[in-house]
């Protein structure tokens, strides 16, 4: 075997953000060093739109030679996911054979090092294969409740906002109304209302009406600009009835209170067309024909299930897009959300709210684990997430895929890291059936390697 390791230097984002190059070859490797490992670091806030405006080149030119000088003090890191999975085979076949469940994890490391205190980062990957499809299931409604308050913020309407009264029309069949609700103290939904189910226990419904609010080409068109180029959202998730043509027509909306109308709009469509983008910029993936048969109503159909008009976001994308929402400062303003603080916070409060935490709306029968896979998503029904972590992320599961994206904060240590990860268990290869391995691989995947990233991050063992 070849020991070739994937962009194995240290690399530099001056905007904050650095993709990195990919080589093909073989994602993983057993014996030896990973072949595919990464690991990169930059600074916060450095941002190539600021050194823009300045007229003196030079300027710009000496803050990037300061910029690698630093960095290039910096010490080389191993990739620790090598290493913690290689010694613990016990988990499970997924240790060995990793291509077989599409194993793909990566973990940034936030790091204060070197003499001057340099805030930096390293990505570390195991596995990350851009291009390979893996249904993304809820971790969509992630960038959905990002843009929804961000659509807000676009309107420029004197008090439209989160906030206000959202109820939902109906246009063509099977289009569905909701005009009051029984999680809020005035009755009424709201786009923050909305949010917080999203993230609380995961509710498709509350995506529902947001994906329904901005449409398949507004979302799709938002993350491309922002450079997420492995994304398409174009579907309604946990409701019946909707082919690809019907979630192209998104629901009547309005925005009011009880005396005053602040928006309102009747149904229209919204289509996102990969082929009228220019052809170096459309999404081409492998494996959107997965498994040997799908269950359709009371039939078995024996034949691969197509994944090609599903919703897709990369692990790479989930990543970036959560570094995005909980450390806007490493991006710039093209390259992220258009929201104030307030709503970055309302995201940020949402997502860390765990169900008991919460009176509107009450989950008071969702366990702390409910929708935090990592580090916990193998922990009995009764266990209580401890009080000094945090966990930011979104979840999601459907077909056998579980994914999830998590910036975990440690307060006892001060330590903080970004981890996501994703797994496929559907052993007979059958879609629609209800027949995966959640609980006898998936969780134990999130929680037993998530444990170990944490004990190797903070020291501290869960």
């Amino acid at each position: 075997m070849m020991n070739k390791k994937f962009n194995s230097g240290k690399g530099i984002s001056i905007s904050g953000w650095n993709p990195g190059s990919r080589t093909s070859g073989p994602r993983y490797s057993l014996e030896g060093p990973r072949r595919y490992s990464d690991r990169r670091s930059s600074t916060p806030g450095f941002d190539l739109a600021f050194i823009k405006n300045f007229k003196v080149r030079s300027v710009a030119v000496l803050l990037s030679l300061l910029l690698f000088a630093n960095l290039a003090t910096l010490p080389a890191q191993k990739n620790p996911l090598d290493s913690i999975i290689a010694a613990h085979p016990e988990w499970g076949e997924w240790t060995q054979n990793p291509e077989k469940y599409q194993v793909q994890v990566r973990l940034t490391e936030f790091v204060t090092e070197g003499r001057h205190g340099l805030f930096t980062y390293y990505d570390y990957d195991w596995g990350c294969a851009p291009g390979e499809y893996f249904y993304p299931a809820s971790t969509v409604k992630l960038p959905v409740a990002a843009l929804a308050l961000e659509w807000l913020n676009d309107q420029g309407i004197e008090n439209l906002d989160a906030d206000s009264f959202f109820t939902t029309g109906k246009g063509r069949k099977p289009q569905s109304e909701r005009t009051t609700t029984a999680d809020t103290e005035h009755g009424f939904p709201t786009i923050a209302n909305d949010i917080r189910k999203i993230f609380l226990v995961s509710d498709n419904d509350a995506y529902n009406r947001l994906f329904e609010l901005l449409g398949q080409e507004r979302i799709t068109r938002r993350l491309r600009e922002m450079g997420l180029k492995e994304s398409r959202i174009l579907h309604r998730v946990g409701v019946s009835g909707f082919g690809p043509e019907d979630n192209q027509y998104c629901n009547p909306v309005h925005f009011h209170y009880p005396d005053k109308t602040l928006y309102q709009r009747a149904e229209r469509h919204s289509v996102w067309r990969e082929e009228v983008i220019p052809w170096a910029d459309r999404l081409r993936l492998n494996g959107e024909q997965r498994g040997v048969g799908y269950t359709l109503g009371d039939k078995l159909i024996m034949q691969p299930f197509d994944f090609s008009q599903k919703n897709y976001l990369s692990l790479e994308n989930l990543h970036r897009l959560m570094f995005m929402l909980v450390e806007p400062g490493f991006f710039s303003h093209e390259r992220n959300f258009r929201l104030n603080d307030d709503g970055f916070d309302l995201l940020r409060a949402a997502m860390s709210t765990l169900p008991r935490q919460s009176n509107y709306p009450a989950y008071v029968d969702k366990p702390d684990n409910y929708v935090k896979f990592w580090l916990f998503g193998d922990r009995s029904k009764d266990y209580r997430i401890p009080d000094h972590i945090t966990s930011y992320n979104k979840v999601g599961l459907a077909y056998g895929y579980l994914t999830d994206v998590a910036f975990i904060k440690d307060a006892k240590s001060g330590k903080q890291y970004l981890i996501s990860g994703t797994i496929h268990v559907n052993e007979n290869q059958i879609y629609n059936d209800g027949v995966y391995e959640y609980e006898k691989i998936g969780f134990p995947f999130f929680g037993k390697l998530g444990r170990a990233v944490h004990e190797y991050i903070t020291g501290e063992k869960l």
